[in-house]
């Protein structure tokens, strides 16, 4: 049986192994790199400094879930608008 711990790819719950920015942004996930390519994540750095392994152990889980859903939504718009960018859609 595999420990739960074994399949923690991120601080936030994102299955990175499935993640689109995986290929596209050159992205380790978060575990496995210092700074994520989107800027600083909160959630990363929140869990980091209580030395979690990810934000699920956090007290206020909720509120940063919400966060992190957010984040993603954000994320998802910067990568379509690189995109655009690049084949010269505007």
């Amino acid at each position: 049986m595999i420990e739960v711990e074994e399949k923690i790819e991120s601080r936030c719950g994102i299955e990175c192994s499935l993640c689109e920015f995986k290929d596209t942004m050159n992205c380790k996930g978060c575990t496995n790199i210092d700074k994520p390519f989107h800027g600083e994540c909160a959630v990363k750095k929140c869990a980091e400094e209580k030395n979690l392994k990810c934000c699920g152990n956090v007290k206020n889980f909720l509120v940063i879930y919400l966060i992190v859903m957010l984040m993603i939504q954000l994320m998802v718009i910067m990568v379509l608008e690189l995109k655009s960018v690049r084949i010269g859609v505007r």
